[in-house]
């Protein structure tokens, strides 16, 4: 049906004279998120021998000489695979630092919620997958609203809502259940959680967008790469220290505060982006 779909309405845009693919840049980035996902993900076998160590180390060292060298490349190259205009222009990079926040905790949080649920309240693992449920219709349902709103409101004012309401559902994750069981407790958090991911998701999707129109799909391509390389951040260190430590269901919790913070400075780093309304 969707292909069908996309074959009557979607129309062909004129294509522009390009330079070719960029393959020295492509292989240059690829080997970076590689490397980084490598070293990022191999933190909790630290303190399990030598060759572990050897093998991040390694990884941070093959991580840290390609971005070296992409950012050389892309200073030569003006039509380099990721500009770097697009990495450091206008409020760009305050976008991308945001991104990055946003997919340590929104992201992040998604993969923690059921095991934290298992860890901390014994819940079975089907009610605990069972949250995630709770929170993706919620968030399904908050973003046909603020897809309704966006273009009255803008963006900004509808992320800034969204994060706040992130934070106080991931603070409400961490905290002992108040006049309730867990259960009923986690499932309130999980739909706050969904209420503010719905809400901030649209509109933090646009706003890069439309500070680079020209540049839109490379936008979109950078904006996913920042968030998955924060949820990568923040499952890989959460996981590595629950592992590590000798209470590893309070230490989840600490980590939903940790994550809550996160989220704090992104909201921070959100209001510096200015408002679009009315193009959308």
């Amino acid at each position: 049906v969707l292909v069908a779909a996309g074959a009557l309405v979607i129309e062909e845009v004129p294509r522009s004279a390009g330079s070719g693919l960029d393959l020295r840049g492509t292989l240059l980035l690829t080997g970076l998120l590689i490397a980084g996902m490598v070293a990022i993900g191999r933190i909790e076998d630290i303190g399990r021998g030598w060759l572990s160590i050897v093998w991040i180390v390694a990884a941070v060292g093959v991580t840290v000489g390609c971005g070296w060298a992409y950012l050389r490349h892309a200073r030569r190259d003006p039509d380099a695979v990721v500009p770097l205009r697009l990495l450091r222009g206008k409020y760009l990079g305050t976008v991308n630092l945001m991104n990055v926040l946003y997919g340590a905790a929104v992201l992040g949080c998604s993969a923690l919620i059921p095991h934290y649920a298992q860890l901390r309240y014994g819940i079975d693992p089907l009610a605990s997958g069972a949250l995630l449920t709770v929170r993706a219709v919620l968030t399904i349902c908050a973003s046909l609203a603020a897809v309704a709103l966006l273009r009255r409101l803008g963006h900004k004012p509808l992320l800034l809502v969204g994060m706040g309401a992130v934070i106080a559902g991931l603070v409400a994750t961490a905290v002992a259940p108040i006049g309730m069981g867990p259960n009923l407790w986690l499932v309130l958090a999980a739909g706050v959680l969904g209420i503010g991911t719905g809400l901030a998701a649209p509109s933090s999707n646009n706003m890069g967008m439309h500070l680079m129109p020209e540049n839109a799909p490379a936008m979109s391509a950078l904006r996913r790469t920042f968030r998955q390389t924060g949820s990568i951040i923040a499952v890989s260190v959460t996981t590595a220290v629950t592992a590590a430590s000798t209470q590893p269901a309070t230490a989840n919790a600490i980590a939903f505060v940790v994550l809550a913070l996160i989220m704090t400075v992104g909201t921070v780093v959100a209001g510096r982006i200015p408002n679009q309304r009315g193009r959308w």
